[in-house]
């Protein structure tokens, strides 16, 4: 029996447990075939305990390694898992990642690249192999707490390998005890489990602000001080813009154009102007920081900026794309100053219809610069200035939102929270992002500008096949989408895959949860089941957006590829020509920038929970309502309702009943109350810990609220 289901498998490579009964003619109704049902059966789990085969959910995956021949080397990144052992991650289909043990390891340690011979010895699927030599050391930093004894002097850090770590060479006397480091160059001490380091910086002297931009910088190696070349270059340009600049331009500076962001923006890359045509319709200006003009291809400035990517917004801080001198001065559409702006102009009927647009370079004064409360007021009482305007563009905004989501867009509820920091970068309050009609204002002409450029491009230029870039979201992927439909059926929502691989099925369970307590986390659970939108130079649509042609245009202060669709948009309305990028040349850039764009997402996700934690250290000992957010073997997460800070309920802190982990409903179980929790339950919870350091929080439960 094990020698057909091998042959079977061998041939098909994956099969589902029906599908192989089928194949050996197996009916699992009949009382005749209940021998070979059992025969059947050990010899599955006889193939999966030799790693001849894998299980995957209901699949069955054919799974004999091959043999290798001796003294075959492959390259690849260590991902250690303990102090024990590690895996080198190769990308090989063949050979999959390689088994690596301590004593096998050389001097190599986490995150370097390394040259690993390959033998034929396996551990669980996964061949064994040697570490020859190390090809290139990790790059990674990480932050810790120096410590000073009698004895000895180590890094206290919250490492997943170990708690201490000690620093190579000698500490400076004025160092106290209890110092943030940050620290690098990771690596064994000979052969024991011991590990040492080199401190890269000290920053307990810094002021909080400066040291929690620091500790992130590190941590996730972003480029921070921008080299003195580039500096020099920025500020060198000219203030000014000279009348012969403004001739080659539409000239708006006598319109009505403003802008509106949130209160504590620093530099500000898009305006608005509305205005109603003799036909009925509205001609909508979109008005966007030319940074293009003084930025050019090549220089310094636009060498640093394509490596940065993007700006980094950390609670309190922006660690910038551009210096302060374009970013904030020349290039930010402040009110009362003339500024060089690359504009759309898109003509729409009442009910939001694209009836024409162009595009053309232009210079503004921007009239009032408005905060979402200021203009959010306007809207709500009519009054205020250019009220006609605001209120305009905000009944257009509704139409434009009504088209967009019935055209199949997606409108996931905001999960964000802002913070109020003291003069010191102390956060004071922290609050869950309330957003209004002024907020959506600005996105829906954001979404249209960004639409009509992608649209020229790719498709009423489509017969010259133009380099360009795009903003791209793939359909959901369908194994993550049943995972989805899984968990939902555990809260009491029946959606199958198939009606969540449609816009239309995920709009409805938008729909369904709106206003519930479980509505952000499933919010949060289906942004994850998603893929995630990147930088493409092959235009495959947006599903998130519901869009055929997308692209990024109106933040180029803050993002290389807004700046490079200026170019190229420039280059593409005087002359339908390939540019002086090549489609391959794009090809590397959208790579590039698609990869510092997940870094800075996840280096604000983790400056946002930093001072989260911050600010909750004030509270230990006091009450708050959350809902469960995850649950695992050792307890579950709780996320607060009021500022989104997530903690953990261990199953020690539970000792009303001795609890066990339930995989089929997300739960833990209470042997004797029958008391369960299960994910989206909402609870009452007492702070009972926080640890600043590793960055962690415990809650006990009070009591289920309804």
């Amino acid at each position: 029996m094990q020698n057909k289901v091998k042959n079977i498998l061998k041939k098909y490579q994956k099969l589902t447990f029906k599908e192989i009964l089928e194949f050996l003619q197996i009916d699992s109704q009949n009382p005749k075939d209940a021998k070979k049902y059992l025969q059947l059966v050990k010899a599955l789990e006889k193939l999966e305990k030799q790693n001849l085969i894998l299980k995957n959910k209901k699949l069955y995956i054919y799974n004999e390694l091959p043999k290798v021949k001796k003294d075959f080397t492959i390259t690849g990144k260590l991902k250690l898992i303990s102090l024990e052992y590690g895996f080198v991650l190769t990308n090989s289909e063949e050979y999959g990642d390689i088994f690596v043990t301590r004593k096998d390891l050389l001097d190599a340690f986490d995150g370097d690249i390394v040259e690993v011979k390959i033998s034929n010895k396996r551990s669980g699927k996964n061949l064994h192999g040697t570490v020859l030599k190390v090809l290139e050391k990790s790059q990674a930093k990480y932050t810790g707490i120096l410590r000073k004894t009698d004895s000895q002097v180590f890094i206290s850090s919250s490492l997943p390998f170990t708690n201490i770590i000690y620093p190579q060479g000698k500490i400076p006397k004025k160092v106290l005890d209890g110092s943030k480091v940050i620290f690098h160059n990771l690596s064994f001490i000979g052969k024991t489990k011991k590990l040492s380091c080199q401190i890269e910086r000290y920053i307990s002297n810094m002021n909080p602000i400066e040291e929690h931009v620091i500790e992130l910088v590190s941590e996730f190696n972003l480029r921070y001080e921008f080299p003195q070349g580039v500096i020099q270059e920025a500020e060198s340009i000219e203030n000014g813009i000279t009348q012969e600049e403004i001739n080659k331009r539409v000239d708006l500076r006598n319109e009505i154009v403003f802008t509106i962001d949130p209160f504590d923006a620093k530099d500000f890359d898009d305006a608005v102007s509305i205005k109603q045509l003799e036909n009925g319709n509205y001609l909508v200006g979109v008005h966007i920081a030319d940074v293009s003009h003084y930025v050019r291809p090549n220089t310094s400035l636009d060498k640093e900026a394509l490596l940065r990517g993007n700006s980094v917004y950390f609670v309190g801080k922006c660690v910038p794309m551009l210096p302060e001198k374009l970013s904030n001065n020349l290039c930010s559409l402040v009110p009362n100053e003339d500024r060089l702006t690359f504009s759309a102009f898109i003509e729409l009927s009442p009910k939001g219809t694209i009836k024409n647009y162009k595009f053309a370079k232009s210079v503004i004064n921007s009239k009032r610069r408005f905060t979402y409360d200021e203009a959010q007021e306007i809207l709500e009482t009519g009054k205020g200035d250019f009220a006609d305007e605001l209120l305009l563009l905000n009944k257009l905004a509704k139409q434009l939102k009504k088209r967009r989501i019935y055209a199949g867009g997606l409108e996931f509820s905001s999960n964000e929270v802002s913070f109020k920091l003291d003069e010191k970068g102390i956060p004071i309050e922290v609050s869950k992002k309330t957003l209004k009609d002024s907020n959506f204002l600005i996105e829906e002409f954001m979404l249209l500008a960004n639409k009509v450029v992608a649209t020229f491009v790719g498709d009423k230029l489509k017969k010259f096949a133009l380099p360009f870039v795009y903003r791209i979201h793939e359909d959901p992927d369908f194994s993550k989408i049943q995972e989805l439909s899984l968990f939902l059926q555990k809260l009491g929502y029946n959606y199958t895959t198939e009606i969540l691989m449609k816009s239309e099925g995920i709009q409805k369970l938008l729909q369904e949860i709106e206003g519930k307590p479980e509505e952000a986390l499933i919010n949060d659970i289906m942004i994850r089941s998603m893929a995630k939108a990147i930088y493409s130079e092959e235009n495959i649509g947006h599903f998130g957006l519901g869009f055929k042609f997308y692209t990024h245009f109106t933040s180029p202060i803050r993002r290389y590829a807004d700046l490079i669709v200026h170019r190229l948009l420039f280059d593409y309305i005087n002359t339908a020509k390939p540019s002086i990028y090549s489609k391959n040349k794009l090809k590397d850039i959208c790579k590039h920038i698609s990869t510092t764009e997940r870094v800075a997402a996840d280096a604000e996700r983790k400056s946002v929970k930093i001072k989260q934690i911050e600010f909750m250290s004030n509270f230990v000992g006091e009450e708050f309502e959350g809902i469960i957010s995850g649950v695992l073997q050792f307890g579950f997460f709780v996320e607060l309702i009021d500022n989104l800070a997530e903690g953990l309920v261990h199953i020690n802190d539970l000792d009303d009943d001795n609890y066990y982990f339930d995989s089929k409903t997300y739960s833990l179980k209470g042997k004797r109350t029958k008391n369960i929790y299960r994910l989206g339950d909402k609870v009452k919870v007492r702070l009972l810990r926080v640890d600043t350091t590793k960055r962690t929080m415990n809650f006990m439960v009070v009591g289920k609220m309804q």
